[in-house]
């Protein structure tokens, strides 16, 4: 089965968890992928953005103990789960997942990875079918520019640990 659904925001984890695909290394496509020039800084080998986006995008595999439950008969069977980007919204948010729980020792924690941030992206690479911009909603463009997203701000957690801290939102000032 599958719906459509609009969205503005998408959450992201900071790190590749253990058994991905980006933990272990990226295959030719996403290589190939990973060469834009406007993402790449050098040969910083910490966890970004398109890392990040591969990782939400991926095709997630239900099968033994963790099979696909069919609302209508019960019954359980291996499928697919993923998601798919169809159409980009005007303005787009990422939000790092960057708190988690640790089951180990009960309690929320701060992962403080190091974070790849490009001043520019190009979405058009994880749009489903490259239709991003069918309904001209992108930026108010079309073509390979409506599928470009400028940083514009950042809002950082300043502290320690998940408790206590403060936030600070970096923003882009002007047309810099």
């Amino acid at each position: 089965s599958s719906r459509e659904v609009d969205f503005y925001e998408l959450e992201l984890n900071v790190s590749a968890p253990a058994h991905s695909g980006a933990a272990a290394g990226r295959d030719a496509a996403a290589d190939a992928v990973a060469d834009d020039a406007t993402y790449e800084s050098g040969d910083d080998a910490s966890f970004g953005l398109r890392d990040a986006l591969r990782e939400f995008l991926a095709v997630e595999r239900l099968e033994g103990d963790n099979q696909y439950e069919c609302a209508r008969c019960g019954i359980l069977t291996d499928a697919t789960r993923a998601v798919k980007l169809r159409r980009l919204p005007r303005y787009l948010a990422f939000q790092l997942k960057r708190f988690v729980f640790d089951f180990e020792t009960f309690e929320r924690r701060k992962r403080a990875d190091a974070f790849r941030f490009p001043g520019e992206v190009r979405m058009g690479d994880f749009v489903d079918g490259g239709d991003a911009v069918a309904s001209g909603e992108v930026a108010g463009s079309t073509g390979e520019n409506a599928q470009r997203y400028a940083l514009q701000s950042i809002l950082l957690h300043r502290g320690q640990n998940a408790t206590s801290g403060h936030y600070v939102a970096l923003v882009r000032a002007g047309d810099r």
